[in-house]
């Protein structure tokens, strides 16, 4: 009360912060750490000046105006290039031409550590789900490496076609059994050729566990079907630009050469598609594998996870959710432990003296 006008609508607005991230960001067993912490940070942050907070936004503004951070490009007629480009040159003459400061990180897992620092345990969370306290709803987000359009060896080749017997939009594929059931929105298994990784995603999931179940129960009860060759080979060609808008079509080609995806790149991956494809029994290969493949994203299906490299298995929903999702892992993986992460485990916290 014997604060000013403007301190007291500081403390106002500090309270309504600190309420709303006590609510919804902080685990039960970290509350006076992280309290003590947010209270330190925003005293600190208050302590700054505006110029001095302004100076700062300038240096970072700064670090980033370097001709090699820069990413453009241009559709259209030469004529209309040559007339836009003496504009795009000016744009470009305020940007640093000496090569932008690479800064090295140490690699280290902070969400991990920040983990294992809350719950006092050096495990490794292989399964990890976030706390959402503010939906009734589960989603999947697991993943793993497999095929990129550099690899063009036999066993990366049947590996992503495998991926991709019941990827897609088919009436066979997991995205519309799936729906129709009921058991998600958005969702399927996708295996991105650019990012080289397969996905199984599923979003607005009424039961975690049960949508996880219905589609490994898909994948086990799927009927032998040779057809499926020439859908799943279909697929490594569906990321066709034809119906996109010419703008839209000259962007998507400039990032693909920015990004290494070279013209020669994509052809010799979908050359080396077209290759296999004439295997006699590509189906046969493809069918027999499928258990391996799909079972390092569907928990229940294949190898257990502790044993697949390169994989994140990742669920967002509220408790009660990942309580039952638990208990499902447990039935299918043996003893399998859910890590329950929070907002809170992902703050970058500053030390404090």
């Amino acid at each position: 009360r014997e604060l000013s006008e403007p301190a007291r609508e500081l403390v106002d607005d500090a309270i309504s912060d600190l309420k709303q991230i006590m609510a919804n960001d902080v685990a039960t067993n970290s509350p006076t750490t992280d309290w003590r912490y947010l209270c330190r940070q925003m005293a600190k942050d208050l302590a700054i000046a505006p110029a001095e907070a302004l100076g700062k936004m300038e240096q970072l503004l700064a670090a980033m105006r370097h001709h090699d951070n820069v990413r453009g490009f241009t559709v259209g007629s030469s004529a209309g290039r040559d007339d836009v480009m003496p504009r795009v040159n000016e744009l470009l003459a305020m940007f640093e031409v000496d090569p932008a400061t690479r800064y090295g990180y140490d690699g280290k897992p902070w969400v991990v550590d920040r983990l294992q620092e809350r719950l006092l345990t050096t495990r490794y969370p292989v399964y990890v789900g976030l706390i959402n306290p503010n939906t009734s709803n589960g989603v999947h987000v697991n993943s793993v490496r497999l095929a990129g359009y550099g690899d063009t060896d036999r066993e990366h080749l049947l590996d992503f076609l495998s991926a991709r017997l019941y990827g897609g939009g088919g009436a066979h594929s997991m995205f519309m059994k799936t729906w129709g059931a009921g058991l998600a929105y958005s969702n399927g298994l996708r295996a991105s050729l650019s990012q080289g990784r397969l996905t199984y995603y599923a979003e607005r999931c009424p039961k975690l566990s049960q949508t996880m179940q219905f589609v490994v129960d898909q994948i086990k009860e799927a009927p032998f079907d040779p057809s499926l060759a020439d859908y799943a080979v279909a697929q490594a060609f569906d990321a066709s630009r034809a119906a996109s808008d010419y703008e839209r079509r000259g962007q998507a080609m400039a990032a693909d050469l920015a990004d290494g995806r070279t013209p020669e790149t994509i052809r010799a991956f979908r050359k080396a598609i077209l290759d296999i494809r004439q295997m006699p029994d590509l189906y046969d290969s493809l069918h027999h594998r499928m258990h391996e493949v799909y079972g390092k994203v569907l928990p229940g299906l294949g190898p257990k996870g502790p044993d697949v490299d390169h994989v994140v298995y990742f669920v967002i929903g509220p408790e009660s959710q990942l309580t039952e999702y638990e208990e499902y892992l447990n039935s299918v993986e043996g003893k399998a432990k859910l890590y329950w992460l929070y907002p809170r485990d992902y703050w970058l916290p500053a030390e404090f003296n």
